[in-house]
């Protein structure tokens, strides 16, 4: 019988004292090899090696503003982007998406579901740092943008980092539509 707890033995050796599978003397074996009870039923498998993805959540300890990520990103239709992963990648589960290109009327930039918020950075003087960029909590908005080569704007992610990504190149068009961003995470 299987519950919730684990597996139980369960056996009609008329009367005789029952042992639990951790009780039971493993067979001899080769090292790294796993342990087999009497009845040659594994015994603590070794946990497979854990996967490797090639992105990742950023650690959690790093200071408030710290770069997280820094590097060009190209957004494609049908490709959104969790900007809380390093680097950022496509998540299956739109909810972690935080920013999409879509093909109406040119190239748009869309906020996914994750996306607290994002502006535009208006002063072409100088680039928004971590201080400028945190005026998206008041002044951000969801509505779509619609993306010129040059354009710097801030967001705030679904779990709370700042990013400021600048278009570089905006290539394709409908369903093909794709823009290259130089893009920089910061820690919240």
């Amino acid at each position: 019988m299987i519950g919730l707890g684990g597996a139980y033995l369960v056996s009609s050796n008329n009367g005789a004292k029952a042992t639990s599978p951790a009780a039971e003397t493993p067979a001899a074996s080769a090292p790294g090899a796993p342990a087999q009870g009497s009845d040659g039923a594994l015994m603590n498998p070794s946990p497979s090696p854990p996967r490797e993805t090639s992105a990742s959540r950023p650690p959690a300890s790093k200071p408030v503003g710290t770069v997280l990520w820094e590097g060009p990103l190209v957004i494609s239709v049908g490709e959104p982007k969790d900007l809380d992963t390093a680097p950022p990648v496509h998540s299956r589960n739109s909810i972690e998406n935080d920013v999409a290109v879509i093909p109406p009327g040119g190239h748009v930039l869309s906020p996914e579901i994750g996306l607290k918020g994002w502006m535009e950075w208006k002063d072409s003087a100088k680039a928004p740092s971590y201080a400028d960029c945190s005026a998206v909590d008041t002044l951000g908005s969801k509505t779509q943008l619609k993306l010129k080569t040059g354009m710097v704007f801030c967001v705030r992610t679904k779990e709370g980092q700042l990013a400021r990504l600048t278009v570089k190149e905006l290539d394709g068009w409908a369903s093909d539509a794709r823009g290259t961003f130089d893009v920089v995470v910061w820690n919240r």
